[in-house]
């Protein structure tokens, strides 16, 4: 059974500034400063370790090209704005292109070593999005 594409969702405006491993497991180092200010520890990402990984391709809108290699996709630094699940891939459209990836379970943990779970992940980018609502009405 494949874990819900969405959860990655809370990763939006982030960049995957760097992308570790080989298929089957790899990790994205995603930067996001605001979201990683919500915990302790001083940083500015968050790793996403993907296993059981089958596939990953990047499509980049402007030159029409797509691409399997993984540092061919760091390069991009695709900036996450939404994730659709197309099946089971996540299908993430970003800035720049589209990145699919194929993958069965994902871990996450704060740059700085310590493991965070998807829980703590969305309480706080919930919080960090009311907090920034409450400060645009004022």
């Amino acid at each position: 059974m494949r874990e819900n594409v969405d959860i990655l969702g809370v990763f939006h405006d982030g960049s995957i500034v760097e992308i570790l491993g080989a298929l089957p497991k790899i990790s994205f180092r995603i930067e996001i400063e605001y979201l990683r200010n919500m915990f302790p520890s001083k940083g500015d990402s968050f790793l996403a370790h993907v296993s059981e990984c089958e596939s990953i391709v990047f499509y980049n809108w402007e030159n029409e090209t797509r691409t399997n290699e993984l540092a061919e996709i760091q390069k991009e630094e695709p900036e996450i704005l939404s994730i659709e699940q197309q099946d089971d891939t996540a299908h993430i459209i970003c800035s720049t292109g589209e990145l699919d990836v194929l993958y069965k379970k994902i871990e996450f943990q704060l740059d700085s070593g310590a493991p965070v779970t998807f829980q703590e992940l969305t309480e706080a980018c919930n919080n960090y999005w009311d907090d920034w609502e409450s400060r645009k009405i004022s």
